[in-house]
């Protein structure tokens, strides 16, 4: 008899899994089709397609992920770096009004399939909106000089106008890290007209990661958009990328917000930001900082550090560098903060000032920097 129950029970898992292999081919024809759309979809997208819209629930996230990172369009751009081990003692960067953009410089290598005219070889101008996650895109028209910069800024600024309205929200603030360009008085006074406040950051890697992943993001949609596309060239799909990013529902935490970033504007800003703070609370405690009486620091204010040169790198292969292993900047400690982390744990952090730049702040966490002495 047992044989007769062992034979059945194989025979049902057969099924099963001819079931679930016929699920994950139809999956992948979406996909497919979905990329000669000109959408390229994440894999939350296509979680919740299986799962919600076709009601594949047999077929789980880890399954779909290793099928999907199979497929010609994903293969080559799949993450596959070892996993951070510090990030839940990252600071959130939060902020509770719109306006505030981070920017940097995105670059393309020359490619095989086509020709890069000299006009695009500089690269793009990225700037992504720290709380609705809104990006903006320029390319950089053959130099990084002050003046293809403010040219990129001002098309940045008329496509907010366009998207959001006269009287919509307006850009408050660009932080960019220290380009020389954009460090110019030229570019400088192009802010100041604007009535836009500028944040240069250099030491501080953290600060930088919101442009940083947008420009990851970007070259990710890219190769995987190119891989079925007979015009690969980015600076024609850059546009189509944007508008597709634009468009996709936020997800915070493995969980949809039900806002898209073209969506959120300051009429529905209350709604999204408390959507945003139920699903990660996380955000909402970012905004404050704790008694630093009640903090045990590792650093006395008027210590000087300085910041270990893994810091000031954000590439995933490091550099080769010499013995060195600290930059050459000392820095005075002139306050201490402390604040709630991404998980939920205290991070402890120092406002400096520059030694031989009096006047210049940097704030660095407690890991990123050492106890030195003047030389």
């Amino acid at each position: 008899m047992w044989q007769f129950y062992f034979f059945s029970f194989t025979l049902a898992m057969k099924r099963s899994d001819y079931k679930e292999d016929n699920e994950a081919d139809a999956l992948m024809e979406w996909v497919s089709t979905q990329i000669l759309e000109g959408s390229v979809p994440r894999l939350a997208d296509v979680v919740h397609y299986a799962h919600y819209v076709r009601g594949w629930t047999g077929l789980t996230k880890k399954m779909i992920s290793a099928r999907l990172q199979l497929e010609k369009n994903y293969l080559m751009s799949w993450p596959q770096q070892r996993p951070r081990s510090r990030g839940s003692m990252n600071r959130q960067i939060h902020t509770t009004s719109l306006g505030h953009l981070h920017a940097d410089i995105g670059f393309f290598g020359l490619s095989k399939h086509y020709e890069t005219p000299v006009t695009y070889r500089t690269g793009f101008l990225v700037a992504k909106d720290i709380l609705s996650r809104y990006l903006y895109v320029v390319p950089l028209r053959k130099t990084k000089s002050a003046q293809s910069l403010i040219s990129a800024f001002s098309e940045i600024l008329q496509i907010h106008k366009t998207v959001f309205g006269t009287a919509g929200h307006k850009i408050k603030s660009v932080s960019f890290d220290q380009e020389r360009s954009v460090l110019s008085n030229i570019v400088q006074d192009f802010f100041e007209a604007n009535n836009i406040q500028f944040h240069k950051f250099q030491f501080s890697s953290s600060k930088a990661k919101i442009a940083e992943g947008a420009i990851k993001i970007i070259r990710t949609t890219l190769a995987r958009l190119a891989e079925t596309r007979d015009d690969k060239r980015w600076w024609v799909l850059l546009p189509l990328i944007v508008k597709d990013l634009n468009s996709k529902e936020i997800i915070v935490n493995g969980k949809r917000l039900g806002f898209s970033p073209e969506q959120i504007n300051s009429k529905n800003l209350s709604a999204f930001v408390k959507v945003l703070h139920k699903v990660a609370p996380k955000y909402y405690w970012a905004q404050f900082a704790l008694n630093p009486q009640l903090v045990k620091f590792k650093f006395q204010v008027e210590d000087y550090v300085r910041p270990k040169l893994i810091v000031t790198s954000s590439a995933v292969i490091g550099e080769k560098r010499s013995a060195t292993s600290l930059e050459k900047d000392v820095f005075v400690v002139r306050d201490r903060e402390a604040h709630v982390s991404g998980g939920y744990r205290i991070v402890k952090s120092y406002k400096c000032e520059q030694l031989n730049n009096p006047g210049h702040l940097e704030t660095f966490d407690e890991t990123d920097i050492v106890l030195t002495v003047l030389s």
